[in-house]
């Protein structure tokens, strides 16, 4: 089942859009920072019985508003502070997914400013990355 189709399927049970889910999840105080993804998936299964994948992909499409995308200023300045804090010394390695964030020039920039060398998972492989985080 695609993605479309999920959405499809909850339209045709509730009469409801993903924008019209929008406004009755920030009517619930949903959307509201800090707000997790089970809160709303329960929402959801409990007031329109919805199943598991069903409201998930309604999540999907409201998520934005309930958790901005990480923005490369973000890893900017989580990297300062952890240089700051001298949690860089002695050749760090950033292991990273393949986020956009990672890849910016301003992240970049700064990786290459505090010589951290940065490994990143090969794209589609969750697993790839768990050898440098074994101990």
């Amino acid at each position: 089942m695609t993605f479309q189709a999920y959405l499809d399927a909850v339209k045709t049970k509730t009469g409801l859009s993903p924008e019209d889910f929008r406004a009755l999840a920030a009517d619930k105080g949903l959307l509201e920072p800090g707000t997790k993804a089970g809160q709303v998936v329960a929402w959801l299964k409990a007031d329109f019985g919805l199943g598991h994948g069903h409201a998930m992909a309604v999540y999907a499409t409201i998520k934005s508003a309930v958790q901005p995308p990480m923005r490369a200023s973000l890893v900017v300045d989580a990297l300062s502070m952890a240089h700051e804090r001298g949690l860089t010394a002695g050749n760090a390695i950033m292991h990273t997914d393949r986020g956009s964030q990672y890849f910016a020039k301003s992240c970049q920039r700064r990786l290459d400013r505090l010589a951290i060398r940065q490994s990143a998972s090969r794209t589609g492989s969750c697993l790839h990355g768990a050898a440098c985080g074994a101990r």
